[in-house]
């Protein structure tokens, strides 16, 4: 055994054969004296000798400098005394047995044993835990204990402790516990090691490159909604994995519980959910029954296709009615908001109580207290951007007068050290960098990564930045909206989508100011096979604009509050043979689509209504009293196939002024699986009526068919 003589004296030696782990070694036994003191040291060390396997606690990774492949297992039971005397004499006795062995591919096994006592003659006693390494990088013939990463060279060793602080007489004894863990990274709150655990926490050490990387997948599986994971993960990493998990989803619980039903969301795509009665498997009639007033459903509310309901005539219509007197007086109207909020927005920080509270689980841990900080900072971040670039507080709002606004930079300060904050601003930053002062779109390419030091701005903005590279253009008014599906920041006119734009989002409830209502009919070339405009829960009136989409195979219209709209052929149309997707979208005006050449899909909740007024008129925050193009005669829609898709639902109305028929398909006619349907016509006079009557559904072509799906519900109630 190799000693310093200068300063060791060798007092006694001897070798015996002990069992460690799956190995016979040769112990030496050597007592050390100081030459300058009166402390005694025992040191073990062994060789390895290989024996048949034995059982092993756990089995952390490591790495070796020549790029080997090695795996390290180590079983501990550890508890160490060191005493220190203030006057003169203190002594300390301490044994650990270690092996391993390094080769270019090598397996290191550790076992300690360590038990101490110490005798002082001062008024003071230090306890020190000491902790075995998770991660060794190693060249050859070295040992590594007690440290968070290890690196040797040949014949030398590293060793790194951490340590608590006891009053006098304390000692730490894990004897007689089944299981004894010592965690060299910070233990978690909760180890799952056995019945009988006994955890000694470290706060000194930092984390590996693995436990860093667990915690990075604990705050983005929480932040996405995913299951737990932690069993994935191995050893502590388990540990900083929860930790990260937890901080995300406390940040995400204290979010969501501040911000329910605020901002622009979800809350208007709302749907009509009588059905008629319907009969049971043994032909009875089904008895249990839905709500039949009319009223509203909410978005993701139950809706059970079994139900019965409101069908007799009387009944339907009043139920039907209440429903469309509900949707008009929300929607067609200049008091519509599309950005719910209270007289101010409160968005949780670190130092909201549920998260301080979340987080006294790992305070007794600095590293593990740190990932859960971390995950409480990603999720934040990660919402900050999010809501900046769905406008989530952006438009008009009671309060802004009919104003589109930001709400959230209107009345917070600009916080550098709150990560919500800054990766809004970030966000809204770059949004606003890819417009001249005159509107135009400069590309997509034309803004360059922001670098500014400050880590949760350049998040929000760089991720805009990205996704412009991938072709999603994130617009605020009209004339960007315009710049960027036409190439031109003058409304009014056609042309080309802007170069490498696939999808345009708005962040902001648009209005095409200073534009005619009367019809204005253009087109643009988007040259991508499909293209998507996407509302974003946002309201906007395009007057009496209407464009024809080239150069696509699908067109998706999704996400809108509100649509209004003059013009008869609808806001939108495309190439021949394309087909056009709507979906959660409300729609208030003269027609939603009129173009026999598209197939019409549509998801999620849809209604159209022609205002129920004796004028023939919509209005809108925007403006008021626009007269709707045909005067009050139009269909809902004019298609080639007519598609509403597997559990969506579809409410629409037509014009009482003239009246029309609510749907006319060239094709074939299809309510899918579980889907639900209702249609008001109305009138005796109206475009292409057929008798002088108005229709629910017309089947204009010769081998048209009509498919309604098991489950499926199609009501058609007149109205008046």
């Amino acid at each position: 055994m190799l000693y310093n003589k200068r300063t060791l004296r060798k007092v006694e030696d001897k070798k015996i054969m002990r069992k460690v782990m799956s190995q016979w070694v040769v112990v030496s036994l050597a007592s050390f004296g100081l030459l300058a003191g009166v402390t005694a040291v025992q040191r073990v060390s062994a060789d390895t000798t290989t024996q048949p396997a034995a059982t092993t606690t756990s089995q952390t990774p490591s790495s070796s400098s020549s790029g080997s492949s090695v795996t390290s297992t180590s079983t501990s039971v550890s508890a160490s005394t060191s005493a220190s005397t203030s006057a003169s004499t203190s002594t300390s006795t301490s044994a650990s047995v270690s092996a391993s062995t390094s080769a270019s591919t090598s397996a290191s096994t550790s076992a300690s044993v360590s038990a101490s006592t110490s005798t002082s003659l001062s008024a003071s006693t230090s306890v020190s835990a000491s902790a075995s390494a998770t991660a060794t990088t190693s060249n050859s013939g070295s040992v590594a204990s007690n440290s968070t990463t290890a690196t040797s060279n040949s014949g030398s060793a590293a060793s790194n402790s951490a340590a608590t602080t006891g009053d006098s007489g304390s000692t730490t004894n894990n004897f007689g516990s089944t299981n004894v863990a010592t965690a060299s990274l910070g233990s978690t709150p909760v180890v799952n090691l056995g019945a009988s655990d006994v955890v000694a926490s470290s706060t000194s050490e930092s984390e590996t490159p693995a436990e860093q990387a667990a915690a990075q997948q604990g705050m983005e599986d929480a932040f996405q909604g995913k299951a737990n994971a932690s069993s994935s993960e191995l050893g502590q990493a388990v540990n900083y994995y929860n930790a990260a998990y937890s901080g995300a989803q406390a940040a995400l619980a204290a979010y969501n519980a501040a911000t329910q039903g605020q901002g622009a969301g979800t809350q208007d795509y709302t749907y009509y959910g009588n059905t008629a009665s319907k009969k049971n498997d043994d032909g009875t009639t089904h008895t249990t029954t839905n709500d039949t007033s009319g009223k509203p459903q909410q978005d993701g509310s139950t809706d059970d296709v079994n139900q019965g309901g409101a069908d007799n005539p009387k009944e339907a219509s009043a139920s039907a009615s209440t429903y469309e007197t509900t949707l008009n007086n929300n929607l067609a109207s200049q008091t519509n908001v599309s950005v719910k909020t209270s007289s101010s927005i409160s968005i949780p920080t670190s130092q909201t109580t549920s998260i301080v509270n979340a987080r006294t689980s790992y305070q007794s841990d600095t590293n593990l207290a740190a990932s859960f900080d971390a995950g409480v900072a990603y999720a934040f971040g990660q919402l900050g951007q999010e809501d900046a670039e769905s406008g989530k507080w952006q438009g008009i709002y009671s309060g802004s007068n009919g104003a589109a606004k930001d709400q959230y930079l209107a009345s917070a300060a600009n916080d550098t050290s709150n990560p919500y904050d800054q990766a809004y601003r970030g966000a809204v930053a770059a949004m606003n960098a890819y417009f001249d002062g005159s509107n135009n779109y400069k590309g997509n390419t034309a803004v360059a990564a922001s670098s500014t030091g400050n880590t949760y701005y350049d998040q929000g903005y760089n991720d805009v930045v990205n996704q412009a590279k991938n072709g999603i253009a994130y617009v605020q008014n009209g004339n960007q909206f315009s710049a960027v599906l036409t190439g031109n920041a003058s409304i009014g006119g056609g042309g080309n989508v802007a170069s490498g734009i696939n999808t345009i989002r708005l962040a902001n409830d648009v209005d095409f100011k200073n534009v005619s209502n009367g019809e204005n009919d253009q087109s643009t070339n988007a040259n991508v096979g499909t293209f998507t405009i996407d509302g974003q829960n946002h309201m906007m009136d395009y007057h009496g604009m209407d464009y024809t989409i080239n150069n696509v195979k699908d067109l998706y219209v999704q996400n809108f509050q509100t649509l209004y709209g003059a013009n008869y052929y609808g806001p939108y149309r495309a190439v021949g043979g394309a087909a056009i997707h709507y979906g959660n979208l409300n729609y208030v005006g003269s027609e939603l689509l009129s173009s026999g050449g598209n197939d019409a899909y549509f998801f999620g909740n849809v209604n159209v209504i022609t205002p129920n007024n004796n004028s023939a008129i919509y209005n809108s925050p925007f403006q008021s009293n626009v007269p709707l193009e045909g005067g009050g005669n139009q269909e809902n829609l004019e298609v080639n196939n007519f598609i509403l898709q597997a559990g969506a639902h579809y409410f629409g109305t037509t014009s009482p002024v003239v009246g029309g028929n609510s749907i006319i398909v060239q094709g074939n006619f299809t309510v899918d699986t579980g889907a639900k349907m209702t249609i008001v016509p109305r009138g005796q006079g109206p475009e292409n009526s057929q008798d002088g009557s108005a229709f629910g559904i017309m089947l204009m072509g010769n081998n048209a068919s009509l498919n309604i799906k098991k489950d499926a519900t199609v009501n058609i109630i007149p109205g008046h």
